[in-house]
């Protein structure tokens, strides 16, 4: 990956619920998760509503235009009505656009991927946009590990940072992919995704001729406490350089939760100029390894 720089992570989140507040199947099954998560986020706005309000607040933050617009939702079931309309609103009628899914919460890993191949090929500068809203009924997490949010996460991507605005270097990202023959389930449980994020993690090391000591901090989906000690485990890493989200207030944002974190980390003073980061993001058949610095 060539001089990826991420800039301007803006977030809206659904207004805050009790994890009490589940019925249903999702109440069953967020009952062993309320230690950990004590609130999910819930909205009525529109995926696409979501998507504008957090695209404008990155344009806002940032003060200039991008060329091309990227859109990410694993739930959004009109993207193609959600493009038009998301422009329209940001005043972007004739800017290039395109919208991705297929990986889930593993969503972000192939977005960097796809927008730095477009910069490579002539784009200047790439509006990511991912939002998504829980499905009725599958609020909880088939595999346990946390309640789903609704939310609306962007970002700037481009070859230099945004002046004035925090930025983050990407270095390299890999997934390892496993499908198996029976899918069209839920997908992988942690235990069986052990595999996957490990040949990632070791394939991003060799890339970036790193080794875990060279990363400062391990950024980790919003999954609960139990899940992500396990995960640094299998990882190597020590406990102390978790690195993470406010797992209690917002549960688990989709694709976005990584973004979230570093955004939220870093305008706390958390992460010093020059630290890397490891970032570990997983879906249902994939799970991916992201190497960044903050600049």
């Amino acid at each position: 990956m060539k001089n990826l720089v991420v800039s301007s992570i803006e977030s809206v989140h659904g207004d805050p619920r009790p994890i009490s507040a589940l019925t249903g199947a999702d109440a069953t099954g967020a009952a062993s998760l309320a230690d950990d998560i004590h609130f999910f986020r819930e909205t009525s706005l529109a995926v696409w509503e979501l998507a504008a309000a957090a695209a404008e607040r990155t344009l806002g933050a940032s003060r200039v235009r991008p060329d091309l617009v990227v859109y990410v939702s694993e739930n959004d079931d009109d993207a193609a009505g959600t493009l038009p309309r998301l422009l329209a609103r940001l005043a972007l009628p004739f800017t290039d656009h395109l919208a991705l899914a297929g990986h889930d919460c593993g969503n972000l890993p192939v977005a960097l991927k796809v927008s730095d191949a477009l910069l490579e090929a002539g784009h200047d500068r790439v509006l990511l946009v991912l939002a998504d809203r829980a499905r009725d009924g599958h609020r909880t997490m088939a595999n346990g590990l946390s309640v789903f949010s609704d939310n609306a996460t962007a970002c700037l991507l481009a070859r230099e940072p945004v002046a004035d605005a925090a930025s983050l270097a990407v270095d390299a990202v890999v997934t390892r992919t496993e499908i198996p023959l029976d899918a069209g389930g839920a997908g992988h449980d942690l235990l069986s995704s052990v595999q996957l994020v490990q040949e990632g993690a070791e394939g991003l090391l060799k890339e970036t001729a790193s080794t875990g000591a060279d990363f400062a901090h391990v950024v980790l989906p919003n999954y609960r406490r139990t899940a992500q000690i396990f995960l640094m485990t299998a990882l190597g890493m020590p406990p102390e350089k978790l690195l993470s989200g406010r797992v209690a207030e917002l549960a688990h944002s989709f694709s976005a939760d990584v973004l979230i974190t570093l955004a939220e980390r870093s305008g706390r003073g958390d992460i010093a100029a020059g630290e890397r980061l490891l970032a570990l993001v997983g879906g249902p058949y994939s799970w991916s390894a992201l190497a960044l610095q903050k600049l």
